[in-house]
């Protein structure tokens, strides 16, 4: 190519220059990015379950209850508890974090309970009697159609208590419950208590069994209760429930049948009270 056809480099600058001067004319002015601010009770539900747990968490490094309420309010639930624990049962059915779902377990409680102390007093920091001594509990069968068998514990005598720090949960009783309305569904349900026989909320308790095991936590049905938890059995298989913080444990817990005036048959469910010394 002769030297008087070449072109001059000259307007390609010349468009790359015109081009970014037009688009920066458009953003700047005509068109300009908006900042807008909107509410957190329009956020997507899973930016509001992502709150939820930042809220809950804080709750337990920080005990403050009216500022963990002030924030869920901003939220605009309809039921703040509600919400909580149905959070926390969905934490853990979908293999969430354990963590979070007590910390939400025991935001709801303590929120439904008026709560305004330490979330994390546990049983730990509470003395109990080292040296003190109780019979194993015996099953007695109740004479009737329910052939409800009902627990019965004889304490042995005991030396005076020294307190000592590390109390574990124990075994209170448990009971085989035919009651009509558990029908549908046979359970564990496993109430929690301390040494002030006041039920104890986020606690966790592991249910084992041959094929695996599974866990869940106290304070999640507040209808039900602040150390109130359950668990559904499965036919033909026989579990242990333990308090995952360690202590007394009880095995051998089974759906048992049941049986009503009219000869109805159903499999019962399992009353268990755990409590602290």
């Amino acid at each position: 190519m002769s030297p008087s056809r070449r072109q001059s480099p000259i307007y390609l600058i010349t468009g790359l220059i015109i081009g970014l001067l037009v688009g920066l004319f458009y953003s700047w002015v005509y068109s300009p990015v908006g900042v807008l601010e909107t509410e957190l009770y329009t956020l997507r539900s899973d930016f509001k379950d992502d709150y939820r747990g930042l809220i809950a968490s804080a709750y337990l490094a920080n005990s403050d209850l009216g500022r963990a309420q002030s924030r869920l309010d901003l939220l605009q639930d309809e039921d703040s508890i509600r919400a909580l624990t149905v959070q926390a049962q969905r934490e853990l059915g979908q293999e969430g974090s354990d963590l979070i779902a007590r910390a939400l377990g025991i935001l709801a409680a303590d929120i439904g309970n008026g709560f305004s102390g330490n979330p994390e007093i546990s049983p730990s920091n509470t003395p109990i009697p080292t040296e003190t001594q109780i019979s194993s509990p015996t099953i007695t069968q109740t004479a009737g159609p329910s052939k409800t068998p009902t627990l019965t514990l004889t304490p042995l005598a005991s030396r005076t208590p020294t307190p000592t720090v590390g109390a574990a949960f124990i075994l209170r009783d448990y009971t085989l419950v035919c009651e009509s309305a558990y029908q549908e569904t046979s359970l564990i349900m496993v109430r929690v208590f301390n040494s002030a026989n006041q039920p104890v909320p986020g606690e966790k308790i592991v249910a084992s069994w041959d094929q695996g095991q599974d866990s869940f936590f106290t304070g999640l049905k507040i209808e039900f209760g602040l150390g109130y938890a359950d668990f559904e059995m499965s036919p033909d298989t026989s579990y242990t429930i333990r308090i995952a913080d360690g202590g007394e444990s009880l095995p051998g817990l089974s759906p048992l049948e049941c049986e009503n005036d009219d000869g109805d048959r159903w499999l019962g469910s399992w009353s268990v009270n755990f409590t602290q010394p």
